[in-house]
C-alpha cells in the first residue's frame, strides 16, 4: 500500500478541527468558571456579587474564596519549595548511586537557579487551587543566549583575562592614561633626578662613584623613557552555547487540551495560544509571509483575560493589542502552537507533531517527542482532565456570607440614620436632609416630623448564621481557622487536643500535597531530566552542594526512578523535630546493638538541621565516609587485662593519696583549731577593752549633761526672777498711773458739779 502523506491544507484543517473541539477554544462553561472563580478571588462586587441598585445600601464583599486559596497557597509553597532538594532521584542499580545525587542536584539547580523557581511555583499552586489547573511549558531553548557587560578601569592584565574567557567578545573599548600611575612615575623620576645629583657632585671626586653614577644615569633615562600605563573601558558580549531548559507558566486560556483527554499524555491535541510580535517571531527563527493573518484574534477578548487584566486597568485587554502599530515589527498577532498526533508521513504509525500555526500560515511542522506541558491539579475528578478546586468549594459560601455581611450592615445603616415622615409644606426639607450632629430642623407645627417605626434586624441570630457558615465553609474546603493559626483554637485545650484538631484541619491540604507531588512535580522533574539528558550536547561547570562539579548529561542513562521530597505524613514543624530527636535516640541504641550504622545516624541527622531551618546540615556534621579511618581495635582480653591492671595501680595510688590526704587533713584542722582560740581571745580582750573605754566615754558624757542641765536650770532661775521684779515694778507704775487718774477724775467731777450748781442758782433768781 503507498504511502498518502498528509499535504499542509489537511493539516490545517485537522488543528483547526482539534482546536475548536478542545477545552479553552470558545467561551464555554470552563471558562465561564475559571472566570467566576476569578472575580469571586478578587472580591468584586459585580454579576452574582452585584449589591442591591439602591443608592446608599452596603456594596461589602465576603473574601472565603481568597483566604481559602492563600491560606492552603502558603502551606503548599513551604512543603514543596521549603526545602533545597524538591526532586530526588532515585539509582536502579547499586553502582549508579553517585550519579542519582548528582542528577538530583543538577536537575534542582536548573529548577530553582537557571529558572525562576519560586516564581514558576507559587503561580503554579495559585492556578491549581483557583483555575483547577495549573500548567507550565516546559522546552530545550537552542538558542544563544547573548548579554552585555561593561567593565570600566581595566588594566592590560585584565583585559587579558576577561579575553580569555571563550564566550566574551570585545563590542567596544576606550584607552587612556592611568593618571595615578602618571602620578607616581613623575615622583619617582623626580626622586631620581635629586639622587643624580648627589651623584655628580661625589663622581668629580671619586671614580668609583663616577661609574655609579653613569649607571644611575642610564636607569634613569630607561625609566623616563617607558610609557605610562593605559587604562581600559570594555564593553563585551557574552554568548553562551549549547541551549537551556526553560519553563514558564501559561495562563489558562492561552492552554488548550482535547476534550477526549483524561491527561496531557494521553491527549490526542494540546497547544498553547499565545500572542508574539512580528520582530520576536523573527527572532526566534521563523519565515514569516507578507502580510501574516492573525490566528483566531477573539482570543484576545477572552472573558477570562478580560477579567484579570481589568482589575488594575479597565480597557487593559484593548491596549495591548498593536495590530494598526507604525512600525510594522511591533505588530502583535496571535499564535498557536500545536501539539498532535496524525500520520503526517503516511507509514500508517501515528507520530507527534508539532506545528506552529499564524492565521492561515504554518510558520512549521516537525516531528517532536511529545507536548512541553505539564499540569498540576488540587482535587481531581476520576476519568476527566478538568477537576474542580478549593475555589470551587467556597464560592456558594462566599455568596451567602456576602448576603449576611449586608444585611447586618444595612441594618446597621437604618438605625443610625433611619426613615422620617414630614407634613408637605410645614417642614424645611433642607434641614430634615441634612443630618449633622446637634442640627436643627424647622418645622411649623408640632408633628409635622417623626420617624417611621422600622423593624430591628435579628443581630444575634445574623452573626450565628455567619458563624453557621464559617463553619460549613470550612468542612466544604477543609482549611480552617485552625490551619491559619486563628481564633479557633481556645486557649484552655491542650496541646494534645490542639495537635489532633491541627492535624485533622491540615488532612486537606495534605491529600492535595500528596496529589501534587505525585503528578505535577514528579512530571516536571522527569521532563527536565528528559530534556538535560537527551539535548544538553556538552558538561557545564556548576555549583552544586556548596562544590564547584563538572555535569555531562550525557553520561546518564534512562535508569532513574523520581521521589518527590514533599515531607508530608509528619505534622508540624515542631513534631518532625520532635519524631526526629526521637529517632536519633533510638538509632544509638541499635547502633550499639548492630543494626544501625553511622551513616543512618548522619542521615538522621541531616533531616534533622533541614527541619530546624538549616539548609546545608554538613556545616554542623561531617558524612561518616569522608572521615578518617579509625585504628584497629585490640583484643578484647588484652584490653580487659591492662584495664585491670590500671584499675588495681590506680586503686593503689589512691589509697596512698588518700592516707596522705588524711594526714593533712588532721594537720590541718589541729591548726584551724590554734589559730580560732588565739582569735578568740585576742577578740575577748579585744572586745573588754572596748567595753571600758565605752564606759568611759559615757560617764563623761554623763557629767558633761549633768553640768550642762545645771547650768540651764540656773539661768532659767535668774530668768524667772528677773521677770518677777520687771512684773512688780510695771504692777506699782500702772497701779499709780492708775490712782493718779482717778484723782484727776474726781476733782474735775467736783469742778462739774459746783458750776453746775452756780448755773441752777443765777437762773434761780432771775
Amino acid at each position: 500500500m503507498a504511502k498518502t502523506p498528509l499535504t499542509e491544507e489537511q493539516l490545517k484543517v485537522l488543528i483547526d478541527t482539534e482546536l475548536r473541539q478542545s477545552y479553552g477554544y470558545g467561551s464555554g462553561k470552563l471558562e465561564q468558571q475559571r472566570r467566576r472563580a476569578e472575580y469571586f478571588f478578587l472580591a468584586e462586587p459585580k454579576e452574582e456579587l452585584a449589591p442591591p441598585a439602591i443608592e446608599g445600601r452596603s456594596k461589602v464583599v465576603d473574601t472565603t474564596v481568597r483566604n481559602t486559596v492563600l491560606g492552603m497557597e502558603g502551606p503548599l509553597l513551604k512543603t514543596f519549595y521549603g526545602s533545597d532538594n524538591i526532586f530526588e532521584f532515585e539509582e536502579t542499580k547499586p553502582e549508579d548511586a553517585p550519579k542519582a545525587k548528582l542528577i538530583s542536584e543538577y536537575v534542582n539547580h536548573i529548577f530553582r537557579r537557571a529558572n525562576p523557581g519560586y516564581t514558576i511555583t507559587a503561580t503554579w499552586i495559585r492556578e491549581a487551587l483557583m483555575q483547577k489547573r495549573g500548567i507550565v511549558k516546559v522546552w530545550w531553548d537552542p538558542s544563544d543566549v547573548e548579554t552585555r557587560e561593561d567593565y570600566q578601569g581595566q588594566t592590560i592584565e585584565q583585559v587579558t583575562m576577561l579575553l580569555d574567557d571563550a564566550e566574551l567578545e570585545i563590542i567596544d573599548q576606550k584607552a587612556y592614561d592611568d593618571e595615578d600611575a602618571a602620578k607616581q612615575q613623575q615622583s619617582m623620576l623626580a626622586q631620581m633626578e635629586q639622587q643624580l645629583a648627589a651623584m655628580a657632585q661625589q663622581a668629580q671626586a671619586n671614580p668609583q662613584a663616577a661609574q655609579q653614577f653613569q649607571a644611575a644615569q642610564a636607569q634613569y633615562e630607561q625609566a623616563k623613557s617607558q610609557p605610562v600605563p593605559q587604562l581600559y573601558d570594555i564593553s563585551v558580549k557574552r554568548t553562551k552555547t549549547g541551549g537551556r531548559v526553560r519553563i514558564e507558566n501559561v495562563p489558562p486560556e492561552e492552554f488548550l487540551i482535547s476534550k477526549r483527554a483524561k491527561s496531557i499524555a494521553e491527549s490526542p491535541f494540546t497547544a498553547h495560544r499565545f500572542k508574539k510580535t512580528i520582530a520576536e517571531l523573527k527572532a526566534d527563527g521563523y519565515t514569516l509571509p507578507d502580510p501574516l493573518p492573525s490566528d483566531d484574534a477573539g482570543a484576545q477578548f477572552s472573558t477570562e483575560r478580560i477579567e484579570r487584566l481589568d482589575y488594575v486597568d479597565y480597557d487593559a485587554y484593548t491596549q495591548d493589542s498593536n495590530d494598526t502599530s507604525v512600525d510594522p515589527a511591533q505588530r502583535t498577532v496571535w499564535v498557536v502552537e500545536s501539539y498532535l498526533q496524525c500520520d503526517f508521513d503516511g507509514d500508517g504509525l501515528l507520530e507527534w507533531r508539532k506545528v506552529t500555526k499564524c492565521g492561515t500560515a504554518i510558520l512549521d511542522n516537525e516531528e517532536c517527542d511529545g507536548p512541553p506541558f505539564v499540569a498540576l491539579g488540587s482535587i481531581p475528578l476520576p476519568h476527566v482532565f478538568y477537576g474542580m478546586c478549593p475555589a470551587d468549594l467556597a464560592i456558594e459560601h462566599q455568596k451567602i456570607k456576602t448576603s449576611l455581611k449586608r444585611a447586618m450592615l444595612d441594618n446597621i445603616y437604618l438605625q443610625v440614620n433611619g426613615r422620617n415622615f414630614a407634613v408637605e409644606g410645614q417642614v424645611n426639607l433642607d434641614d430634615l436632609l441634612n443630618s449633622r450632629p446637634g442640627g436643627v430642623v424647622r418645622i411649623k407645627s408640632q408633628g409635622a416630623v417623626g420617624r417611621l417605626d422600622q423593624g430591628m434586624g435579628d443581630m444575634a441570630g445574623a452573626m450565628q448564621m455567619s458563624e453557621a457558615m464559617e463553619l460549613d465553609a470550612e468542612e466544604a474546603t477543609g482549611w480552617t481557622r485552625q490551619s491559619q493559626g486563628g481564633n479557633g483554637l481556645q486557649l484552655s485545650q491542650t496541646a494534645t487536643q490542639a495537635n489532633i484538631i491541627t492535624n485533622r484541619a491540615d488532612s486537606r491540604v495534605e491529600s492535595i500535597s500528596r496529589y501534587m507531588a505525585e503528578t505535577g512535580f514528579t512530571e516536571l522533574g522527569l521532563m527536565i531530566f528528559k530534556l538535560v539528558q537527551r539535548y544538553q550536547k556538552k558538561a557545564e561547570m556548576v555549583k552544586l552542594s556548596g562544590q564547584w562539579v563538572n555535569v555531562d548529561p550525557r553520561e546518564w542513562h534512562t535508569g532513574f526512578t523520581l521521589n518527590i521530597n514533599v515531607g508530608l505524613g509528619t505534622g508540624n514543624k515542631d513534631q518532625l523535630v520532635q519524631h526526629l530527636m526521637l529517632l536519633g535516640q533510638r538509632q544509638v541504641q541499635a547502633l550499639q546493638l548492630g543494626y544501625a550504622t553511622p551513616a543512618n545516624l548522619y542521615a538522621a541527622d541531616q533531616r534533622l538541621a533541614n527541619a530546624l531551618g538549616f539548609k546545608n546540615g554538613s556545616e554542623f556534621f561531617t558524612d561518616p565516609k569522608d572521615m578518617p579511618p579509625r585504628p584497629q581495635q585490640q583484643d578484647p582480653a588484652v584490653l580487659k587485662a591492662q584495664a585491670d591492671q590500671q584499675a588495681h595501680m590506680a586503686e593503689l595510688q589512691f589509697k596512698a593519696q588518700q592516707g596522705e590526704a588524711d594526714r593533712q587533713h588532721t594537720a590541718q584542722i589541729e591548726q584551724i583549731k590554734a589559730q580560732m582560740q588565739m582569735a578568740v581571745d585576742r577578740n575577748r580582750q579585744e572586745a573588754e577593752a572596748q567595753q571600758h573605754a565605752l564606759k568611759v566615754q559615757y560617764d563623761a558624757q554623763l557629767a558633761e549633761l549633768q553640768e550642762q542641765n545645771r547650768h540651764a536650770q540656773e539661768a532659767a532661775r535668774i530668768e524667772l526672777e528677773r521677770w518677777k521684779a520687771q512684773l512688780a515694778s510695771d504692777t506699782a507704775i500702772y497701779i499709780a498711773q492708775l490712782n493718779n487718774q482717778a484723782k484727776t477724775d474726781a476733782a474735775q467731777l467736783a469742778a462739774d458739779r459746783a458750776a453746775q450748781t452756780q448755773t441752777d442758782v443765777t437762773n434761780d433768781d432771775a
